[in-house]
């Protein structure tokens, strides 16, 4: 009985650091661009939908670059819009997306978006 405050101490605190990380993954992943949008087109490779809540980042991988998709309970203007529901890995889609970071683009420009290509 004597150690259930400390539990509750505890768990509070691994939420904490928790949220804490993922808002600095987030805010990384997340900074707007003064670039303009670049174009490509590829096959998708992988997707991560679930992540959002996690890391703050959902995305879908064309040839290995990572397109932001969404971001969970916090958009922002590099990701105000999500890809098309019915994207699977294989299928081959263009992308125009403005580039956020060494690993990652952004949906976040008036020309932005993914369209699937035959």
């Amino acid at each position: 009985m004597k150690h259930i405050p400390r539990a509750i101490g505890l768990c509070i605190i691994g939420i904490c650091v928790v949220i804490a990380f993922g808002t600095l993954v987030y805010v990384r992943h997340n900074q707007p661009s003064n670039g303009s949008a670049v174009t490509f087109q590829g096959r998708i490779t992988s997707q991560d939908s679930l992540a959002c809540g996690a890391d703050g980042t959902c995305y879908i991988a064309v040839d290995d670059k990572k397109v932001i998709t969404g971001c969970g309970l916090a958009p922002s203007e590099v990701c105000p819009r999500q890809a098309p529901p019915d994207t699977v890995i294989g299928e081959t889609v263009r992308v125009t997306a403005i580039k956020v970071s060494d690993d990652y683009y952004g949906l976040g420009c008036a020309t932005c978006g993914i369209s699937k290509l035959k």
